[in-house]
């Protein structure tokens, strides 16, 4: 509960470690709506770090995709792909995200899709 957004982002990955991943997951989710955004982006690699097991934090990561911080969305794209599980509301909005935007953030979002394509 620190007041410094960086101290809170640097315990992440030591909660990680030494949580339970079910814990774990539900703390990190909770952190995609921080109002810091190191502590959103902390946290989505955290939970793209856990992979398929943080599934069930695949909606507050789509949600992310939207952040007014770009790290924040580059990260949530690539904690989805890491997740690897193709859910048909990020594959809606990652096709959305591709189509709306342009540069970096369009390139991401297709990299998302291609990844969570099945093989």
């Amino acid at each position: 509960s620190d007041s410094n957004g960086g101290v809170r982002r640097d315990a992440l990955g030591a909660f990680r470690l030494l949580a339970p991943a079910a814990e774990s997951i539900a703390v990190f989710a909770r952190l995609l709506s921080d109002r810091d955004w190191r502590v959103r982006s902390g946290a989505a690699f955290e939970l793209g770090r856990i992979g398929p097991p943080a599934a069930r934090a695949i909606r507050p990561l789509i949600a992310r995709l939207s952040d007014r911080d770009e790290d924040v969305r580059r990260t949530a794209s690539f904690a989805l792909q890491f997740i690897g599980v193709p859910d048909p509301t990020a594959i809606a909005e990652l096709t959305r995200k591709a189509r709306a935007s342009g540069g970096r953030s369009a390139a991401e979002a297709f990299e998302t899709l291609i990844e969570l394509a099945p093989r």
